[in-house]
């Protein structure tokens, strides 16, 4: 879910899904008014799952990722230890093909 989807949610749940409008005027003064609210006292999103974990129960994500070859770090391995040393194994692995073939990064 993207960070837009996540805010309408928000919003869907904060201030819309329990209260009763009589109009379209109303409704939109509530949307605007919990934007200033939100505006007003902002707090980060934090994220608490990671992206792995994320993408590892999304089957089709998996599927994708499968079909191009790339490696999924095993579910007991991920932590960022663990994709650090990854990414640093791929560099390593990779650094070597990609200058004999002359590539660079655009």
């Amino acid at each position: 879910m993207n960070l837009v989807e996540r805010w309408f949610g928000k919003i869907t749940a904060d201030r819309i899904r329990r209260a009763m409008f009589t109009s379209v005027a109303e409704l939109e003064r509530a949307i605007h008014d919990y934007i200033e609210f939100n505006n007003a006292n902002r707090t980060p999103f934090v994220w608490t799952k990671s992206a792995n974990d994320i993408i590892l129960k999304m089957p089709s994500v998996q599927e994708r990722m499968k079909g191009i070859g790339a490696d999924l770090p095993a579910p007991a391995r991920r932590t960022p230890e663990y994709l650090q040393k990854f990414v640093e194994s791929e560099i390593e692995k990779w650094a070597g093909p990609i200058k004999t073939l002359g590539m660079t990064v655009e």
